[in-house]
């Protein structure tokens, strides 16, 4: 037969019993708070309490829900000797809560906590609310943008979460959401349009998320032509920026036409304005005062020309290191000369060589303070290298004179080595693996990058001709040895 243990009397529980009491009632209460539910009621508790309280506690049936004014929570911030915990005291009907507080000495106001009243709660559940809801709206905003989500797609999301009650303050128009501006400020560049995002808003977010110490920027400049098919004339000239030596890259200003720009001082004005606003005063980040300086302008030949004002790369004057005048030879400007004499900025500013410099024409990128045009503007290593040179010598071995044409043993010989022997061996920091040499019309700047300086005097090896070999690894040197002697 099993008999029921008589419950203790509040007053027979000992201080330890009842702090263990105290802290369970403080869980309880708390999570109600921070869950922005209502105070569940003294039933509820009780379900969740452990049979240890339950042989402890003397409890009424007919005990109502906690009431906010006459029955107050108060909570002991105090710590006890010996016991860290704080005491919560709770008024139940055979709980002298007066006598105990007066006991501890806990009468002073900052020794007490009271729980908000139903006012209170509903405010701060409010607030709560809205702050999440707004939370909420901003990581909306940082997906969308971050995946490139589609209007109409997000228009169907916020539908959807307007269903719901807590997302009824949402907008159900994207373009609401993502704060799209109304209106664009759009300038005409001949023969085409031209639109300025802006450099100093986007430095700003680059340093900010970052979080480095840094006494100068440094930020490198890259302009070129984009066509947009292959079936019509329209294209896109951007300029983009990059913050050194983070691998970041952000659109400054982008222009659009059937056409590339006429003018490039007035392509590059908007451009070339800011830059002197922020190279002259800085920028101001954390109350701090950030130098700014235009590192390099990244361009390929053609677009060099464009941007500089200069002579194009056809023409006899048009090396931009040195002053050497070129030779028409097979059909194309050729710059045998070894020892010319470099070109120096100050030079450039001046004009001193009238062949080199458009005469109509001054680059407004030299207005910019701090801006070498050529120290910092560095040759093109992937056009004059890796297209140029690199491909260059590979067409002549497989198409050239037959003096120096490789057999077609020999390149299924190179093939292989590549394929079978070198391409296993190819760690994952680079950007593709070797390719045999019948597909050489595909590959990419970066596969003769690969094979000039790494697989080429391993798969070349003992197949070329001596000589041609030697031709081979003394142009890889020199050709290493002159892209840093000008950059």
């Amino acid at each position: 037969m099993n008999r029921k243990r008589p419950r203790k009397d509040i007053s027979d529980i000992s201080k330890r019993q009842l702090s263990r009491l105290i802290k369970q009632e403080s869980e309880f209460i708390s999570e109600a708070v921070l869950n922005m539910t209502a105070v569940p009621s003294h039933k509820n508790i009780n379900d969740k309490r452990t049979n240890n309280v339950e042989n402890i506690l003397e409890i009424n049936s007919d005990m109502t829900d906690i009431q906010s004014d006459a029955q107050v929570i108060e909570i002991d911030n105090v710590s006890n000797e010996g016991n860290k915990n704080n005491d919560i005291l709770v008024n139940y009907e055979h709980f002298n809560t007066d006598e105990y507080v007066n006991e501890h000495n806990l009468n002073s106001p900052q020794c007490i906590t009271r729980i908000p009243c139903e006012e209170s709660v509903a405010h701060v559940t409010s607030e709560n609310a809205h702050l999440a809801n707004s939370n909420f709206k901003n990581d909306l905003v940082v997906w969308a943008t971050e995946y490139q989500i589609k209007h109409n797609a997000l228009k169907a999301l916020l539908l959807k979460l307007r269903q719901h009650s807590c997302f009824s303050t949402l907008s159900i128009d994207p373009r609401s959401l993502l704060k799209t501006p109304r209106t664009q400020t759009i300038r005409v560049v001949v023969p085409g349009i031209y639109y300025h995002f802006g450099l100093l808003n986007v430095i700003s977010d680059a340093l900010t998320l970052q979080k480095d110490n840094i006494d100068c920027v440094k930020i490198s400049i890259n302009i070129d032509g984009l066509p947009l098919s292959k079936s019509s004339q329209q294209q896109f000239w951007p300029i983009l920026g990059s913050v050194l030596p983070y691998n970041n890259v952000f659109i400054i200003g982008i222009y659009y036409g059937n056409e590339k720009p006429a003018d490039a001082n007035d392509f590059l004005r908007d451009f070339v304005n800011e830059a002197i606003e922020i190279c002259e005063n800085g920028i101001y980040i954390d109350n701090r005062n950030i130098q700014c300086r235009i590192e390099a302008l990244i361009c390929d030949t053609p677009a060099k020309a464009f941007a500089l004002c200069i002579k194009g790369h056809s023409g006899y004057s048009s090396c931009t290191k040195c002053i050497t005048e070129g030779e028409y030879i097979k059909n194309r400007i050729c710059f045998p000369q070894t020892d010319a004499p470099l070109r120096t900025d100050e030079d450039f500013m001046q004009k001193v060589d009238d062949n080199y410099h458009n005469p109509d024409v001054t680059c407004n990128l030299l207005k910019i303070p701090h801006f070498k045009p050529v120290t910092n503007v560095p040759l093109d290593y992937m056009h004059l290298v890796c297209l140029g040179i690199m491909r260059k010598l590979i067409n002549l071995w497989l198409y050239g004179d037959l003096h120096y044409r490789v057999q077609n043993r020999a390149v299924k010989e190179i093939s292989t080595r590549l394929l079978t022997q070198l391409k296993p061996s190819i760690p994952s920091e680079f950007a593709r693996k070797p390719r045999g040499m019948d597909c050489i019309k595909l590959w990419k700047a970066t596969e003769f990058r690969l094979i000039l300086l790494y697989t080429g005097p391993l798969a070349f090896k003992s197949i070329l001709k001596n000589n041609i070999y030697t031709h081979f690894v003394i142009s890889c040197d020199y050709q290493n040895y002159v892209f840093q002697r000008f950059t």
